[in-house]
């Protein structure tokens, strides 16, 4: 329907449309794997203190999404839970996603993994901070 607007403003001279288009997404659709993402919120400090607590938010949103997944007709067995928190420096706005495993929570693994894709990101690692680590 925008093709040929779009194709003007680019300064394309020749748009394709292949025959029944919708069929590819529709396709995509019906072959990819079905997701469904979990969060919780909870701003805290990412400590020995506070890691029973991120535990148990992770075991209840893993019992949330088994619920959800066995009325969706799934097999409880079938479902594939990834844990991942959103880690950031004290008084920094952007967030790195680090992966978490499944199981007790080893804090010094996790600030650790937070680190090196932390430095990957932005260039530099605040080491001397690590009191200060928010889960988000």
């Amino acid at each position: 329907m925008h093709a040929t607007a779009l194709a003007r403003e680019l300064h394309i001279a020749k748009v394709l449309v292949p025959p029944a288009p919708g069929n590819f997404s529709a396709w995509g659709m019906l072959t990819t794997d079905y997701r469904q993402d979990f969060t919780r919120t909870r701003v805290v400090r990412a400590s020995d203190q506070t890691m029973p607590s991120v535990l148990t938010a992770f075991v209840e949103l893993e019992a949330e999404a088994v619920d959800f997944f066995n009325r969706e007709g799934f097999i409880a067995s079938d479902v594939v839970l990834v844990r991942a928190a959103d880690m950031r420096h004290q008084g920094q706005e952007h967030t790195v996603r680090v992966p978490v495993p499944s199981g007790a929570l080893v804090l010094a693994e996790i600030t650790d993994e937070f680190r090196r894709r932390h430095k990957g990101a932005y260039m530099f690692s605040l080491t001397s901070r690590s009191s200060s680590l928010t889960c988000t």
